[in-house]
């Protein structure tokens, strides 16, 4: 079968720059104007549409973004710009290396890039770099925060859900000191005893629904959870350690 050429499009506001109208109108014009060894390859019709759609969702998540997916080797995508297509640089690229595998080429009109020549894929190479670099000096750095702050008794710059036996002051966020949560140490440590006098986390958990003892969330306690929270009063309520179910 014949190569072609597939243009994309999303729109999720009715701003008549990022229109469906507007991007397909100009998705054709850039297509007619095509270089001449593209000559060769039609434009598909019609044009993939993902109407109110938002560029938070992943472009292989969207009912026609997914369609790309089935695109043959030679084939090309185009799209206007790379916010209709990608939710941030690291998507884009990720993406870009699915083509890439796929050997499907992109056209991004608003950074006039085409990898499907020797220049766009050179630019996709370096940006690909680029973004390596960063992630790799991202995760140093957080690395050395984190370091600092659990050398102080502080929970991870990221935050997350505070480790058993702990939880967030009133009017804090995660990334702030956690204070003790007297009620789940309460729970770990009579988990502890009952463990320790012979019954495991399966008969806990069944003496606890039988007995209609639930968590703080009305849910059930599971086995896998006592196990946890049972390590966690060994441990010591470490600030570092299991995580909450």
């Amino acid at each position: 079968m014949k190569n072609k050429a597939y243009g994309y499009v999303r729109v999720s506001t009715d701003e008549q720059e990022n229109s469906v109208e507007a991007q397909v109108d100009y998705i054709k014009r850039h297509w007619a104007g095509r270089r001449p060894e593209l000559m060769s390859v039609p434009l598909h019709e019609p044009t993939l549409v993902d109407r109110n759609v938002s560029g938070g969702t992943p472009l292989f998540e969207r009912p026609n973004g997914r369609q790309l997916l089935g695109l043959r080797p030679g084939d090309h995508i185009v799209i206007t710009k790379l916010d209709r297509a990608f939710r941030n640089t690291k998507d884009a690229l990720a993406c870009l290396e699915k083509f890439g595998e796929m050997k499907v080429s992109l056209h991004l009109l608003d950074l006039q890039l085409d990898t499907s020549s020797a220049i766009g894929e050179m630019i996709f190479g370096v940006l690909a770099l680029i973004a390596a670099f960063e992630r790799r000096q991202i995760s140093e750095r957080m690395i050395a925060v984190n370091a600092n702050r659990r050398s102080k008794g502080l929970p991870a710059a990221s935050g997350g859900a505070p480790t058993i036996g702990w939880k967030m002051a009133p009017g804090k966020t995660r990334a702030a000191p956690w204070i003790e949560d007297w009620d789940a140490r309460a729970n770990a440590t009579e988990f502890a005893r009952l463990n320790k006098e012979g019954m495991g986390p399966k008969t806990i958990a069944k003496l606890y629904k039988t007995k209609k003892r639930r968590r703080k969330d009305g849910k059930a306690w599971a086995a896998t959870t006592i196990a946890r929270w049972i390590k966690a009063y060994k441990a010591g309520f470490p600030m570092h350690g299991e995580k909450f179910s």
